[in-house]
This record gives C-alpha cells, structure tokens and sequence, in this order.
C-alpha cells in the first residue's frame, strides 16, 4: 500500500499511444477577465473570456516497460523510439484526440509543442516534454471539456478500469 510521499507512476494515454509514466502533470484551466478602465482611473469587469485547457505533461517511454514488465531490444524499433514516431505522426496528423492523465480523460485535444531532450542518464528511454490545447468543437449538444469537469461527467472512454486513475508503485 502506498503511503503520502511515496512515489507512484500515473498511467497516461496520449491518443493511442501508452506512457510508461507521467512524471509531471500541469493541467491549466485559464480565463481572461475584461477590465475596462472608468473616469475616476478604477476598473471594472463585466465578461470572463473561457479559454481552451492547456496540458503540460513530462513523460517517458522506456524499452523496458514498467508496465508489461516485458523486454524489448534496444534500437530503432525499441518501444521509446516507437512512442517518439507515434507522437510526431500524431502531431502532423493535426486530428484532435482523447488524452487520458491521472486526474481525467481530456476530448480534443492536440499537440502545440513537443520537445524531447536526451541526456547520458536516459539510457533506453525517452523522456517527452508536451503543450497539449484543447480544441473547442462547436455544435448541438456538444460539451467543452470544461463543462464535463464542472459537472463533474466521467468521459465516456473511461471503462470499468481508469488507466489515468492506475498507480503503480516504481521498483527499485
């Protein structure tokens, strides 16, 4: 059983694409308030402007899967080169996806940037660096990831087990 300030790894999903773990995760939900200056020099605000959810996410791919627990060979077709040429296709595809984290499911998003720097400690991993934005898709009854996060609405892609929602304690 895991306890406070134990490390854990958080299961993510970026489309189709499975991480071996999240290692940071920055969910922003920002908004832009008017401000609109009077006589006396005082502002006042009379519009908050919704803007699209922003991810950041830190991840890693590793040959060896912390997951499966299974061994792949080290080199161009390893698991973490494959993952780095799934995300770029991803990426050039410029098609919103689902992207699943440890605290939901997120609907349309994309990937804004996409770094992946390299170190002599990686070994045979890959450690990515990711802005995923949403993409508000406009038309009858569609909801904003937002809106689904305010009524507090489980993503339908969820099923019976939430791999955002799966830790796994790291082996040392």
């Amino acid at each position: 059983m895991l306890g406070i300030g134990d490390p854990f790894v958080i299961l993510t999903k970026i489309g189709s694409i499975e991480m071996d773990a999240s290692l940071d995760e920055d969910h922003r939900l920002d908004s832009i308030v008017t401000r609109n200056p009077i006589e006396d020099g005082s502002q006042y605000s009379d519009h908050i402007v919704l803007l699209p959810i922003v991810l950041e996410l830190t991840c890693r791919v590793s040959d060896t899967s912390l997951y499966y627990f299974s061994i792949a060979q080290a080199g161009k077709e390893g698991r973490a080169n494959q993952a780095y040429f799934e995300l770029v296709k991803l990426q050039n595809n410029r098609k919103p996806f689902d992207v699943d984290t440890g605290i939901r499911v997120y609907e349309n998003m994309v990937i804004e940037n996409l770094s992946v720097p390299r170190n002599s400690k990686d070994g045979h991993s890959i450690r990515f660096n990711m802005v995923l934005v949403e993409i508000p898709i406009i038309g009858d009854n569609v909801k904003s990831n937002r809106e689904l996060i305010a009524k507090d609405v489980r993503h339908s892609a969820i099923g019976s087990v939430s791999k955002g929602y799966v830790q796994k304690e790291l082996i040392s």
